[in-house]
């Protein structure tokens, strides 16, 4: 009888080692930048904007993403300033009222920032803020799709 006991218990505890550990996916792990260049995370949480709306983002006036709700895209940068821009439009084929404000086509600028060689930087969509903590960015972007280079 002991012995039933203790062999239910093993499986069960099994099972809940497998259940409680098995679940835990991995942490997205960061690209390590190359010598001379530093690394553009371009990330939108699932529940910050609505299905059908996404941001055209361009880096130093390139257009280089369509960053949508539950994707990021990443990109080498060149050390020095780099500009942040975006446009919120609809896969309606229609721009957002707030894509009508800024000088360059339609273009918001969102971050102008200073990047340094072998650093990685993060914005986050839709808002276009730049996250300083590494850790809480990885922890938007973990169940994120990654995102094809832009094309027009």
């Amino acid at each position: 009888m002991r012995t039933i006991w203790r062999r239910n218990f093993e499986l069960g505890l099994c099972i809940l080692m497998v259940t409680v550990f098995g679940c835990a996916s991995p942490q997205l792990q960061p690209a390590v930048p190359e010598e001379g260049q530093a690394l553009l995370y371009l990330y939108q949480p699932s529940e910050l904007l609505p299905d059908g709306e996404h941001n055209l983002v361009a880096v130093n006036e390139r257009v280089v993403a369509e960053v949508e709700a539950g994707s990021y895209y990443f990109m080498k940068i060149p050390p020095g300033r780099i500009s942040v821009t975006r446009k919120l439009t609809s896969s309606f084929g229609i721009l957002s009222p707030s894509a009508h404000i800024g000088v360059w086509e339609g273009f918001v600028e969102v971050e102008n920032f200073g990047a340094k060689n072998g650093q990685r930087y993060y914005v986050r969509f839709p808002e276009g803020v730049y996250v300083d903590d590494e850790q809480v960015a990885l922890e938007h972007m973990h169940d994120l799709k990654l995102l094809e280079p832009y094309r027009e």
